[in-house]
């Protein structure tokens, strides 16, 4: 039951944060969704049991991260979210190769914290390179299908963001088991499962509450 608390509680604030961080502008989103990005990718290493079935608490950040791209192109544009897209992708490389290098380093007989810098950052290339191209390419299809349908339907932006994320995600989830846990994790088809199920019920503690704060919050930078 804690572990629900504290899933709904990170969905939470991971919304507000969004909603909260587009009264600062371009800037401030696109540095939140770079967050978003490098959070994601770090914290999928943890493992919880959450609804009964085995995952990780990285959820709320994949889909916040989506989310606040689909804001920024909202109010900057389809080329704005782009260029975001581009950053977190290209943070997450930087983070790839620095981590390789850390954990690369010989430790002084004192350092207590190597074996835990080890178990964190001693990430198979193969897993860092399927999560950070499934990354790049389901966010790329997530700014496609949000654009796409609010151009045929601009009064249904709400429903663009639940179509695009929902399908998105289950691109990402499908690329990243079947290029980065192939042969490492079985069943394959559980796992896939499993994962996408977590995110949707993560869709739908974040998505709603972000239309909501949208909606009823003022953006500050129509204020200024």
């Amino acid at each position: 039951m804690i572990n629900i608390l504290l899933f709904l509680c990170c969905s939470a604030w991971v919304s507000v944060c969004a909603v909260l961080t587009r009264r600062w502008g371009q800037h401030a989103l696109t540095t939140f969704i770079v967050l978003q990005a490098l959070l994601a990718n770090w914290m999928v290493l943890k493992q919880i049991t959450l609804f009964g079935l085995n995952t990780t608490p990285s959820d709320p950040f994949v889909i916040g991260g989506t989310l606040a791209l689909t804001i920024v192109q909202d109010q900057y544009g389809l080329k704005a979210a782009r260029d975001a897209l581009f950053l977190a992708w290209a943070a997450l490389l930087f983070f790839c190769v620095i981590a390789i290098i850390q954990i690369a380093y010989i430790p002084s007989p004192s350092d207590t914290a190597d074996p835990a810098y080890h178990a964190i950052l001693s990430v198979t290339p193969r897993l860092l390179i399927a999560s950070a191209g499934t990354y790049f390419l389901s966010e790329r299809l997530n700014l496609f299908l949000y654009q796409y349908i609010r151009t045929k339907l601009p009064n249904r932006a709400t429903g663009a963001r639940w179509f695009a994320i929902v399908v998105s995600q289950a691109f990402d989830t499908v690329c990243f088991s079947i290029f980065g846990l192939y042969g490492i994790v079985h069943p394959l088809v559980g796992m896939i499962l499993m994962s996408y199920a977590i995110k949707l019920i993560c869709c739908f503690c974040i998505v709603p509450l972000t239309q909501f704060l949208l909606h009823n919050l003022p953006n500050r930078e129509k204020n200024l």
